[in-house]
């Protein structure tokens, strides 16, 4: 529970001090929601691949808003061959299915987003953060976000 609570603050005050509330002041070019990736486990019995859970945070005005979704690369293992020698290759005529979910809005709200990431962090079976890159500053015009 102490890491769960330590990982939720640091999200809030990353997002606080690098993006915050009342992006609408800002020209539009210049607004910015904040979002981070994590691995999430795949069913190594079935497939091959990677999955992940996206959690992104966008303060327009007072509130602040919390979406979140899931996105693979996966293969069903059936469809990957292996060499005898330790190498794996991809079966003529199969390919990596690469996907996302639609975004869903935890919620919006002036205090209570802070609890919505502390739910996802606690919801989700997150392995780790995804990239090099702890978190990014994305521009929320670039996203199709239900409810915004």
């Amino acid at each position: 529970m102490a890491l769960l609570n330590i990982a939720e603050k640091l999200i809030v005050n990353l997002f606080e001090s690098t993006c915050g509330k009342w992006q609408v002041k800002k020209p539009e070019a210049e607004r910015r929601g904040f979002l981070m990736s994590f691995s999430t486990p795949i069913d190594h019995d079935r497939e091959s691949g990677y999955r992940y859970a996206d959690l992104l945070l966008y303060g327009d005005m007072n509130y602040v808003g919390v979406w979140s979704r899931t996105r693979w690369t996966v293969i069903p293992l059936e469809d990957l061959e292996d060499d005898g020698e330790g190498d794996t290759y991809v079966k003529d005529g199969k390919d990596y299915d690469e996907g996302a979910s639609e975004w869903t809005l935890l919620v919006c709200h002036d205090s209570g987003w802070r609890s919505a990431v502390h739910n996802f962090l606690r919801d989700q079976p997150l392995q780790g953060i995804s990239g090099l890159d702890a978190y990014k500053l994305v521009n929320p015009a670039d996203y199709t976000l239900p409810n915004r």
